[in-house]
Order: structure tokens, then sequence, then C-alpha cells
């Protein structure tokens, strides 16, 4: 069993398959929609899932720093990522955000040190658009599996 939960102030994501190789069903639960929305994960989704497992470290922030960044960027205005997998390894948990004015980079909270990752912002517009974006039917990555 592989899941993946995305949280944000206005969507939650759930993916889980269980096995590995197998497809991701995607659950999204909208704040501004009435009914959650299912899915098989396609091409979005196997981006934004090999983006978020391969982060690259860009920095670590001083305690100073993280401090100043906590406090003007309250933990609401965040998203919590957990994967966990039927291995022996603990669930990945991390707070992550964009970095405004920097669309390659991301800064994520991970046992209690935050740092600066590579990370496209796209993968924010593809998670923000649920099934639309993320499911197998979607043809806006076209042939390649590229971000648009």
């Amino acid at each position: 069993m592989i899941e993946v939960a995305y949280r944000s102030a206005a969507l939650l994501l759930i993916a889980h398959r269980w096995e590995g190789g197998g497809k991701f069903t995607l659950i999204c639960l909208e704040k501004k929609q009435p009914r959650p929305s299912s899915c098989l994960a396609g091409p979005g989704f196997d981006l934004v899932l090999q983006q978020l497992t391969s982060l690259k470290l860009r920095r670590t922030l001083t305690a100073r720093e993280a401090e100043e960044y906590w406090r003007s960027n309250p933990k609401t205005s965040w998203a919590e990522v957990v994967i966990r997998d039927n291995s022996e390894l603990e669930p990945f948990q991390a707070l992550i955000k964009p970095v405004a004015g920097s669309p390659q980079e991301a800064v994520v909270r991970f046992h209690g040190a935050t740092y600066i990752v590579g990370l496209d912002e796209r993968v924010f517009q593809l998670i923000a658009g649920g099934c639309k974006s993320l499911g197998a039917s979607d043809e806006s990555l076209g042939a390649r599996g590229k971000l648009p």
C-alpha cells in the first residue's frame, strides 16, 4: 500500500494504491465544491509524485531565518504532505509552501528544520486542479508527459 495526502486550506487530496506499480486512485475534496471527486491518476499526478519524492535541497535556513519565515507565513498558509508506504520506513510528513517570486523553489519544514528546495510552482497548480489536472483523462500534458 502506498498513500499520498496533500492538505491545504482549500483542498484535501488523497492518492492511494494497493500495490507498487499499480495505478493510484485520487480522491479530491475541495472547499468550494459540495462533493468530492475521484479519478485514476494520470500523467499530471505522476509528475507531482516524482517532484515531491525527489526534492532537491538548495539550502537550509538558519534558526533565525526559519523563525522569521514562520512569523510572516503562519502555519495555516502552508500545505501538508504525507507519504506512507508499507515498508518499515516512517511516513514522510512535511509542511510545504511555494517561495514567492521564485517559481522553481519551495520552503519545506521537515523534522524541525526548514529548507529551500527545488520544486516547480506548477506542481501546486496541478494539485489545485484536482482530478481535472491530475486524472488519467487529462490531455493538457500532451503525449510527452511534461509540465505545460
